[in-house]
């Protein structure tokens, strides 16, 4: 086996994965979806677009951080707003336009409830 064939390290276990669809994440997304899958977790928290699709085209349910912000409001125990300022202000984390959009409008539905 190539150790371009999506080699993970897992601690004490080397995983090697063929999927060519693993190839164009980097070995932090590839590691998480393929742990995801293997303990058949309820939910991936990921936010690289790529990622996210590769992880629900396995059947892997998932969030981003903004999902976890929103999470939080709906419960009441954050206010998804201004850590989402913080989180872009102080981070290196980053939210296409469209992205933000939604975000807002998300957070406008949960201020109404």
């Amino acid at each position: 086996m190539d150790v371009a064939d999506s080699l993970v390290d897992r601690g004490s276990r080397v995983v090697f994965s063929q999927d060519e669809s693993l190839q164009v994440l980097d070995p932090g997304e590839r590691e998480a979806i393929l742990l995801a899958q293997e303990a058949r977790a309820d939910l991936l928290l990921i936010d690289e677009r790529q990622g996210r699709l590769e992880a629900r085209r396995r059947g892997i349910t998932t969030t981003g951080t903004l999902g976890v912000l929103l999470a939080a409001g709906a419960r009441g125990v954050a206010n998804p707003e201004s850590l989402f300022q913080r989180l872009t202000a102080e981070t290196s984390f980053r939210a296409t336009p469209e992205l933000r959009e939604t975000f807002i409008a998300e957070c406008a539905k949960i201020n109404r409830k």
